[in-house]
């Protein structure tokens, strides 16, 4: 179980920049005569720079709001859509779970996370009036989740050693006993999302390139069965079926010169060809349109 004092203690080690409790849980608004369910955050003001979050508007509430657990909320902006819409909320009344909270601040916009979830459909309050007036705790101080941020990236691991020898340490917990919380960096995290992006990125490129191969194959294959089911030169004589127009009557078309006849259609039945000969002449045409 990790309490506010947790936080407290591991804000103080030397490679930590801040540390930030957190009381999460969900819960249904109103105000202005909309509804919203959405996630409630209970936390402190280290929460902002720790997840790197700003307020758009408005103020964000300070450590005397957590002292006091002042009835205080700060939305994010899917929230403030749903419930306000276009209007400026700052000041105005919600009710969540039905009690008042007073709106000081709109968070900035920041999108949608690794795994999809919209980070701004969130509200955050101060962590002490979540486990007093909102959530409840069933142990004073007790807290689900605590966010920590390092002073550099290369102090990552010595954070990670620090915080470990610090909680075991504070709970107790003898040496042949295994740990009763989890760290997780969330470094590693963002690093194998780019890796897991980079992957299907090349996945994508690779079914487009097999895509195009395959299409420049099958139209070439398909023009040169179509050249071949319609040999249309007048040069050499085939038994296959020409449409051709109609000239009007009177106009010369040389059919006695021509080695068919001309039929009620406009097409000129032609003879037979060798064989051989059209053998040789498919094997120049299908060289000469793959190429």
């Amino acid at each position: 179980m990790l309490t506010m004092a947790d936080a407290e203690a591991i804000a103080q080690l030397p490679v930590i920049s801040a540390a930030a409790p957190m009381q999460p849980d969900t819960a249904q608004l109103a105000a202005s005569g909309s509804n919203w369910s959405t996630g409630v955050v209970g936390t402190t003001p280290a929460r902002l720079e720790v997840r790197d979050r700003h307020v758009a508007s408005g103020l964000a509430f300070t450590d005397s709001d957590v002292r006091s657990a002042t009835r205080v909320a700060l939305l994010g902006r899917t929230v403030v859509k749903n419930l306000f819409g276009d209007e400026d909320c700052v000041g105005k009344t919600i009710r969540i779970r039905k009690s008042p909270y007073i709106v000081i601040g709109v968070l900035a916009g920041k999108g949608q996370s690794l795994n999809g979830q919209d980070q701004d459909d969130t509200i955050l309050i101060p962590v002490t009036t979540a486990q007093r007036k909102l959530f409840g705790s069933q142990f004073p101080g007790a807290v689900r989740l605590l966010f920590v941020q390092a002073d550099s990236a290369a102090a990552m691991p010595a954070a990670e050693r620090n915080m470990t020898q610090l909680l075991r340490k504070r709970h107790p917990l003898q040496d042949f006993m295994d740990n009763d919380f989890n760290i997780r960096n969330l470094t590693a995290v963002f690093n194998a999302a780019a890796d897991i992006s980079r992957v299907m990125t090349l996945m994508l490129g690779a079914i487009a390139s097999i895509s195009l191969v395959v299409g420049g194959i099958g139209i070439p294959l398909y023009l040169t069965k179509s050249f071949f089911s319609f040999p249309c030169e007048p040069d050499h004589p085939s038994r296959v079926l020409r449409c051709q127009y109609n000239r009007p009557q009177g106009h010369n078309t040389r059919g006695d010169n021509h080695a068919g006849k001309t039929c009620d259609s406009g097409c000129i039945s032609r003879r037979r060809r060798n064989p051989l000969q059209e053998n040789e002449e498919f094997g120049r045409r299908s060289t000469s349109i793959i190429h």
